[in-house]
Formats: C-alpha cells, structure tokens, sequence
C-alpha cells in the first residue's frame, strides 16, 4: 500500500479573499501538472484523492485526478481542513477520526493501493508523523511536494508502521 502526501500547490495571493476560496495561481496549476507528469513517469495512479474543503486544495487534486487517474474521484474532508477541525484529541498517534471520515464517504482504505492526500501545512507533518511513528517535523513541505509512504498492509499504517521513501516536487517556473 503507497500514501500520497501532497501539499496543496501555489494559490493566489489575494488578500480580498479568504484563504479557503483562493483558487491556485497560475504558477499553482503549472505546478500541479508538473506533478502529475512525475505521477506518470513513476507510473502512480492513486484511486483517490482526498483533500481538504479549501478550493486550492481541491483544485490541485483536481488536476493530478485528472491527468494521472481515470475514474479516481477527489473527496473533501472535514479532517483535512484547516481552521474548520483541529486535530481531535481522539488521533493520540492515530489516524483513526480520518479514516472514519472516509468510510463514512463510503471508501474502505484496507482495499486500496494507492492512497493520495491533498492538504497544507502543518497537518501534512502531522499525519506523516502519525504514519510513520516518527516526530513531527516543523519542516515545511514545498508547494506540490509529494510525500511517499509505504507498509505491507493498511493495518501497519494505522500502526504507525509506514515507512517515507521518498520526495517529490511539482516544479514550477515562478
């Protein structure tokens, strides 16, 4: 089983509107195709991405979902959204009030391969940490910057027991 951590790609920086309606800039989209073109070559094809509710976030799922994986869907999450749901104190090292969310969106993740998430900093960090038992790292994932994560099963994940192998970047000319 292979997790997809991605941030979010560039947005606008347009301080007339709120941070959740800011849609990608056109550097952000540049980006998000960019990834998307290292999704083909490494031959990934996620059979969903969730994402959080803020429409950058959506829009780069959006864009990777369509370029990279016929049929995925992109599914929003409360879990996923900052400002709207902080970290409930039931996570304690799990990631279970994120998994219950996507079953109750109808997604059994035991039975997926390939798992993409698109959401923003910090809570990218924190759900690597959650997934790999690791500390959490206040370093800051770059925009379209994908994280892997690997385990035998998905109950090894839950565990902790994921392992990062590797780092990805959508690049983009700025």
């Amino acid at each position: 089983m292979v997790v997809i951590l991605i941030r979010h790609a560039r947005r606008e920086d347009n301080s007339t509107v709120k941070d959740e309606d800011q849609a990608l800039s056109a550097v952000g989209r540049q980006q998000a195709l960019a990834l998307a073109a290292v999704f083909d070559k490494r031959s990934l094809r996620p059979e969903v991405y969730f994402t959080s509710k803020h429409a950058h976030a959506s829009e780069t799922a959006a864009i990777l979902a369509a370029r990279t994986a016929v049929g995925a869907n992109v599914t929003e999450m409360e879990t996923l959204t900052p400002r709207r749901s902080p970290l409930p104190p039931s996570w304690n090292g799990t990631f279970t009030h994120m998994v219950d969310e996507t079953k109750t969106a109808g997604y059994d993740l035991s039975k997926l391969n390939v798992i993409a998430f698109v959401l923003h900093f910090p809570r990218i960090n924190q759900l690597l940490a959650v997934l790999t038992a690791t500390g959490t790292s206040l370093n800051e994932p770059g925009f379209a910057e994908a994280i892997y994560v690997r385990a035998d099963t998905f109950d090894a994940l839950c565990a902790g027991k994921g392992e990062e192998f590797d780092r990805t970047h959508g690049h983009a000319r700025e």
